[in-house]
Formats: structure tokens, sequence, C-alpha cells
């Protein structure tokens, strides 16, 4: 587990809290943006606790530039970063200063085998089959079943269809993900969803899985969103 975090006493009160908890885990500690991401990477630590406002590189930066795909939460002072968090694919978000029984409950998450988002009730019916989206200064309609996958962009996600088009939403991936088909659109990693009916194989490597949409983009499995794949599986 690695804690980021500027400010040393916190990291400190943090790691004791986590650990009065009785969650096991080997503790890393870094206090700025640029060590986040060489120690995530290197390291590849299960689980990342990393403040939104980092020195050096912001927390959501940090979580966007890394390759390692740790359960990330958030921690902020700033309520408005609850959303991004979601945005990020972030299965927390604590508030500071951190409340013990809130610490309870974000571990409680982390340590269930359920780590996908979780499906909306709304009929599948009840979901649009177009959209409008924005290109070039004009809305132009997309059919939905032609939206091949989804990728985030700091608050923003391109979309891709079958034309090789691609359209900037100014909506986030976590926000997309509740309005659109959870049947057929899964979120796969923190900055990708994918649309299942584009699918065509699904692979691995030594490491982790692999989806191959639409025959050209390869599109690498986040690490808790594995389970979910592996439903998939007959």
């Amino acid at each position: 587990m690695l804690i980021a975090d500027r400010d040393s006493s916190f990291r400190q009160e943090l790691r004791k809290k986590i650990m009065s908890l009785d969650y096991p885990a080997i503790f890393h500690e870094i206090c700025n943006g640029p060590e986040a991401i060489r120690y995530i990477d290197c390291l590849q630590p299960s689980v990342v606790f990393i403040n939104a406002s980092l020195p050096g590189l912001a927390g959501f930066d940090v979580l966007e530039r890394i390759n390692h795909d740790p359960i990330s939460v958030v921690i902020s002072d700033n309520p408005e970063d609850a959303i991004r968090a979601i945005d990020h694919g972030a299965t927390g978000y604590l508030r500071r200063p951190v409340c013990t029984e809130n610490l309870k409950r974000t571990l409680i998450r982390i340590g269930t085998s359920e780590l996908a988002r979780p499906v909306s009730s709304v009929q599948a019916t009840g979901y649009p089959g177009r959209i409008f989206l924005e290109k070039g200064g004009r809305l132009i309609k997309v059919n939905v079943p032609e939206i091949t996958y989804l990728r985030a962009d700091r608050d923003y996600t391109w979309i891709y269809t079958t034309d090789n088009s691609a359209y900037l939403s100014n909506l986030g991936i976590g926000v997309l993900s509740q309005k659109l088909d959870p049947d057929k659109f899964r979120r796969v990693h923190r900055s990708y969803m994918v649309n299942m009916e584009h699918v065509q194989e699904l692979y691995r490597d030594v490491r982790r899985f692999y989806l191959l949409v639409s025959g050209e983009v390869e599109i690498g499995v986040g690490k808790q969103y594995v389970p979910m794949i592996r439903e998939l599986i007959f």
C-alpha cells in the first residue's frame, strides 16, 4: 500500500488508522506527484491512497500517467473532487480530516472481490439508442451501437465509433458509465470503457488481460476489473 501526501504527519496518522483497523499491508510513503509516478510504477502497490493536490503533479494527473493500475482512493478537502475521483476510476474518496468510520467502509470495499462499478437498476430499454456529440462546432447524431469504446482524458472523454471518428464529450467517463447500457458498455480500466458488442478477442500475456476492439484497438484490462471479465469466460 502506498500513501501519497505532502504532509508527513497526515501520512503517519493515516497509516496508524489503517493498522488499527487490522488491514494487512506493507506501507510506502511519498510526498509529491513525480515521486508518486515512479514509486507506483516501480513498486506496483495493490492500493494507493493519493492526495488530489500533490505538489509537483496533482493526484488526478498522477492517476492518468501511471502504467500500473492500482486500486486508488483519492484524499481531498474539496468535496468537488469526489466526482472527479469517480471519473478517474477511483474505488473511494476520503475527505480530510479522515473519519475512521469512513476509512473502515473504504477498506471493506477494497477488500471485496466485486470492485467493478455497480450496475444501474434502470432497464436497458431506458438507455438512449442515439446521442448527439460535438465535432467541429456542430452536434452530430451518433447511433450508440456504433460506439466502439470510450477513453478518459482528464475531466473529459473521447468517444470512438465504427467509422473511426472520434468525439470529445465534456462529461467524465464515470458519468457516461451511468448513462449507457451496462449490459453492453463495461468499464475495463480506470481510463477505458468498451462496447462489448465490438470486442472480437480476449487474450492475456504473462501479466494481464487484453481486449481487441474492432479488430485493431488493443485495450489492457485493469486488475480490479478482471473478475468481471472472468465472468464472461465459459
